[in-house]
């Protein structure tokens, strides 16, 4: 049986400012910062301001890799809930990183390549804010019970 999408078309906004309040109801994604700024079946974008705690060491400015994973994660999770309207937790996720991100904005896109009865498949990049990939990962989401 498939499920309906979470959203109505048009109601973009509502489920941005649902992902957002599920960012916030979670004391990670709070601290993180991250913020949903796009979000469409299958399709979620969020950005994220760099600040000191999220450097690897003070001398490069670099963000530490375990930032950037957890950014990936949940951009991930997010996009599956646009599909099933429920909570998406991280079974497996695969991570590589190309640059070193440093200082700024940092955007995080997921995209669900295959969503099943049970699990869902999703890639999703980092772009600093000159554009540059800075780590992408693909990653496997179980649904759960929990609605967003």
């Amino acid at each position: 049986m498939k499920e309906e999408p979470p959203f109505e078309q048009g109601e973009e906004a509502n489920l941005v400012s649902r992902l957002n309040a599920r960012i916030d109801a979670n004391a990670f994604g709070t601290w993180l910062g991250t913020r949903v700024v796009k979000a469409e079946q299958g399709l979620v974008q969020t950005q994220t301001a760099w600040r000191d705690e999220f450097g690897s060491t003070r001398e490069t400015g670099a963000v530490h890799g375990g930032i950037l994973a957890s950014l990936l994660d949940a951009c991930s999770s997010a996009a599956v809930s646009t599909i099933t309207g429920r909570v998406a937790t991280t079974v497996d996720l695969r991570t590589d990183y190309h640059l070193i991100a440093k200082q700024g904005l940092l955007i995080t896109e997921a995209q669900v390549i295959r969503c099943g009865g049970n699990i869902a498949t999703v890639d999703a990049i980092i772009l600093d804010e000159t554009g540059a990939r800075a780590a992408s990962a693909r990653g496997t989401f179980a649904h759960s019970k929990m609605q967003i």
